[in-house]
């Protein structure tokens, strides 16, 4: 930790009491090893990513060594991709092959947000069924193919993860949508570059709770039984000097995303990305 004192007053008469004093958290980080996730290494699991798509994806585990603060997320993020260990470690993909992050251009400044990690039930989908988007059957409801945001949208479902046109796009409140979960549902039902849609929301759904549950670090109160999530979700995007963006991707979309994933007990984090450009 590095501690710099600003005087308001002169030197010789400044005190502790006029003193500012600024802490700047220096963070190193270590590659830890690849650590198998059943929601994406299981067999099943991985044909179902294939098939939407999402084969320019990536899992990994880093460890940090001192404390993460919220309201400093940005420096830890850029302290991240400044690492001399982690432009080494960290694999991404850059014009369909996978590449270090030292081979990407330097990073100017990022955008990180916060999103909600407090829903503990795979009940928060159920007004899918009953609100049409989804039959009572699990049939996803069909529409008019349209092209939105260079994605081909034929059922309601993905209209609805898409335009604020469609007729469901309030299904879900604003805040809802901030929620990790939501992310993850979203980003499975759009897919990737080349995607196989599925005819039922099952397999999403499926899909979203084996993500969640592997990412996640949560804990059960043993009086309550309640459940509570100890995780922190970052979402980050890197942009060069120029403003453009160089990370997930090269252009701010739906099937670009990077999320960190951090486990404040353990000081470990586990990043998932995926990267529509091919």
């Amino acid at each position: 930790i590095y501690i710099l004192y600003s005087y308001l007053g002169k030197p010789k008469t400044a005190n502790l009491d006029k003193c500012v004093i600024i802490i700047k958290i220096m963070f190193s980080f270590t590659a830890q090893p690849h650590k198998e996730l059943p929601s994406f290494s299981v067999k099943s699991q991985r044909e179902n990513f294939e098939k939407w798509g999402m084969v320019q994806m990536n899992v990994q585990n880093f460890s940090y060594n001192n404390y993460f603060d919220l309201e400093s997320k940005e420096d830890f993020v850029k302290a991240f991709f400044d690492d001399a260990v982690t432009k080494i470690a960290f694999k991404t993909f850059l014009k369909g092959s996978q590449c270090s992050l030292g081979h990407m251009q330097p990073v100017k400044y990022v955008k990180v947000k916060h999103l909600l990690s407090t829903v503990t039930n795979m009940g928060f989908f159920d007004r899918l069924f009953k609100n049409s988007v989804v039959r009572s059957c699990g049939t996803i409801k069909k529409c008019f193919d349209e092209m939105i945001d260079d994605v081909l949208i034929s059922d309601e479902l993905r209209k609805m993860m898409l335009t604020d046109e469609s007729d469901y796009a309030s299904l879900f409140t604003d805040e809802e949508k901030e929620e990790f979960i939501y992310a993850i549902f979203r980003h499975i039902v759009l897919g990737g570059y080349c995607n196989q849609y599925e005819d039922d929301v099952q397999p999403y759904i499926d899909a979203t709770k084996y993500v969640y549950k592997d990412l996640m670090r949560v804990v059960k109160d043993p009086k309550t039984k309640n459940l509570s999530i100890l995780s922190t979700v970052l979402k980050v995007e890197m942009f060069d000097e120029n403003g453009g963006m160089i990370f997930p991707g090269n252009q701010s979309h739906a099937q670009n995303f990077c999320y960190f994933i951090i486990n404040p007990e353990k000081c470990t984090i586990l990043i998932w990305h995926h990267i529509r450009d091919l």
